[in-house]
């Protein structure tokens, strides 16, 4: 739990969150209809008040919540702030998961006493005592240690892995997940894909809302591993086929996938993300550097 609120904190330490409050000048504005305080979500100062304070809170809650004389109501600020979040912005149950999840820093008296009023709550089931005596060795502390150990790195390391890429991390999203990077960027992207037979010359637009819903074409437009997929899926689809238009028949016998994408990044102006000359359905979906992306420009 300290991993995944420290980080999202470092996280915000830039200067799109900072410095110009973005992305939540833009999402604040949605809240403009609340009663009483609505007025409130259109200023600016606002919006670098909740930045600010959603850094503070992520970097120091931790340590807040481990120290016993502050526990209670440091727990109390992370239910008012997941509570507020919730109210806010549309990121599904993550609030209500954090609220629980952060429970185990409460004392153990109180975990007990759920315990025990769950206990008595089904205390009418029976239950056959148990005679085995549990075997506590050397090794299985070892092994139970060295196991801690190892899973504590894991979770320590494995959210920076996007070091090893070059480039800006939100426009390509090299190892942005389980980054806990939360609700730090507003992208948006429109494009078109086709199929192109590289024998004949033959293109044609392929309508992605025949294949995908609404929300499937705004999610896909801008994260690259989901057009890469949308790709394979294509040519999958319209491997050796004929296509039938109101003026000819097109015959796709193994199409390429092109795509032309634009995207916009926290409100800035749309640049090229996906160029049309890169073959899409020849491209792996892997972990390696995505150099088919158009670079970032600020």
């Amino acid at each position: 739990m300290g991993v995944v609120y420290f980080f999202a904190g470092i996280a915000k330490i830039n200067n799109d969150w900072l410095l110009e409050a973005q992305p939540l000048k833009m999402w604040l504005h949605t809240a403009h209809n609340w009663p009483i305080v609505g007025t409130l979500m259109k200023a600016d100062w606002v919006a670098y008040l909740f930045s600010w304070s959603g850094c503070l809170f992520d970097l120091f809650i931790i340590f807040f919540l481990i120290n016993k004389r502050t526990r209670l109501y440091a727990y109390g600020t992370v239910v008012f702030f997941h509570i507020l979040t919730w109210m806010l912005f549309p990121i599904g149950v993550f609030p209500w998961v954090m609220i629980v999840g952060t429970m185990i820093f409460l004392p153990e008296r109180f975990h007990r006493t759920i315990l025990n009023r769950i206990d008595r709550l089904f205390s009418a089931i029976k239950k056959p005592e148990s005679q085995a005596t549990p075997l506590k060795t050397h090794f299985s502390h070892t092994f139970i240690n060295t196991a801690l150990i190892l899973y504590i790195s894991f979770q320590l390391l494995f959210p920076l892995r996007y070091l090893a890429y070059p480039g800006h991390l939100f426009w390509t999203e090299e190892g942005f997940r389980f980054g806990w990077r939360v609700m730090l960027m507003e992208k948006a992207g429109h494009g078109y894909f086709y199929l192109h037979d590289p024998k004949t010359g033959i293109e044609w637009e392929v309508p992605t809302e025949n294949h995908l819903s609404e929300f499937q074409i705004r999610q896909m437009s801008f994260q690259p591993d989901m057009i890469l997929q949308y790709a394979h899926h294509l040519e999958d689809i319209y491997a050796d086929t004929t296509i039938s238009t109101s003026m000819v028949n097109l015959k796709f016998k193994d199409p390429e996938i092109h795509a032309e994408i634009y995207v916009t990044l926290n409100g800035r102006p749309s640049q090229l993300f996906v160029d049309k000359k890169h073959n899409l359905a020849g491209i792996e979906n892997n972990l390696s550097h995505r150099n088919w992306l158009e670079p970032y420009r600020n």
